[in-house]
């Protein structure tokens, strides 16, 4: 039975849980996919950070990754050392989106909006960029957005918008967009039809960059952030997550011990650590944490690793195979 992808209301934001094939993608060690949470569970989805043209005058100074439960904030200071104007390609590709028949991995986004399901924002020096939205729906590595946009069908491939075109659709249309691969063919079940694309999003712009000055770029959006349950059932997880968070045994057994008499709710993030420059040297990102509560416990591998009461913050460990980094939440329930 195919998943039927709802809607619901959650902190004011119009969320959307959908399934997805590669939930977890690349593991931040390297090592393959890290293992998925209990289920049931939201799966943690890495956005992908800033990407920039690599230019013999340009020097990434400082990469500062900011985490809450509600928001992360990538900043980019980047410094021209040149004596003329820099302008560089930038780009940032939002993560694909498309719908599988996995029930076990279910992702959780911002918006329906198409063109920014993540609330993302972009500034430079603080004051907005202007960048160009790009939209393809792949269906079989097939750009097919023309063939939807002709049938007006919304080009988010979940939720009830789409549930609800797809119904309405006259026989003949439904026929021509299964040949194309574009939607689900009927199965014996009755199950209704789903969209079969995958959209794909990059937001890009030109960067200018003044001779002999530092300039800031910031990207803020809604973390796709996984959520499970620690309970009696489900604490062989803490296991299977020690090399990914570095969990220590010491923790793991309390945690256990713990949640054997209380359930405790963990947030889970992926945030992306892949350099934003291919050609040049990258600092090592720093990363803050923002705690909800004094007691929430904040899982991550990193080095000079320091706690106070309100946030935790490290340096990102220097891996050039590693793609994302895990964080997690414990004691803290998804918003």
């Amino acid at each position: 039975m195919r998943k039927i992808v709802t809607a619901m209301a959650i902190v004011a934001l119009a969320v959307i849980a959908f399934a997805g094939e590669d939930a977890l993608g690349q593991g931040p060690k390297g090592k393959g996919p890290p293992p998925p949470p209990p289920d049931p569970a939201y799966v943690a989805l890495s956005v992908p950070g800033l990407r920039i043209a690599s230019h013999q005058d340009l020097a990434v100074e400082a990469i500062d990754i900011a985490v809450s439960a509600t928001r992360v904030t990538y900043t980019y200071r980047l410094t021209n050392l040149g004596t003329a104007e820099l302008r560089l390609a930038a780009s940032i590709a939002l993560p694909p989106l498309e719908v599988s028949s996995n029930e076990d991995e279910t992702y959780r986004i911002a918006t329906g909006n198409a063109e920014n399901p993540i609330g993302l924002s972009l500034t430079a020096d603080g004051k907005p960029v202007d960048a160009k939205v790009i939209v393809r729906a792949y269906a079989l590595d097939i750009d097919r957005i023309d063939e939807i946009k002709a049938l007006n069908l919304p080009l988010v491939p979940f939720g009830p918008e789409i549930e609800k075109a797809l119904t309405g659709l006259a026989p003949d249309a439904l026929a021509r967009l299964t040949q194309l691969g574009i939607i689900s063919p009927p199965d014996d079940q009755n199950s209704p039809r789903v969209a079969d694309w995958n959209l794909n999003v990059i937001h890009t712009w030109d960067q200018v960059l003044p001779p002999d000055k530092t300039t800031t770029i910031a990207m803020t959006f809604q973390p796709v952030s996984g959520s499970f349950e620690l309970n009696d059932e489900t604490t062989d997880v803490l296991d299977e997550l020690k090399e990914d968070t570095c969990l220590t045994d010491q923790l793991i057994r309390t945690l256990k011990a713990r949640v054997s008499k209380s359930p405790t709710p963990v947030t889970e993030f992926l945030i992306s650590i892949v350099n934003p420059t291919r050609w040049l040297d990258n600092p090592a990102p720093t990363i803050t944490v923002e705690k909800p509560k004094p007691d929430t416990i904040v899982a991550l591998c990193g080095s000079n690793v320091k706690t106070s009461p309100t946030r935790v913050t490290a340096k990102v460990a220097d891996d050039e195979t590693a793609e994302d980094l895990r964080v997690l939440l414990i004691g803290v329930a998804a918003p």
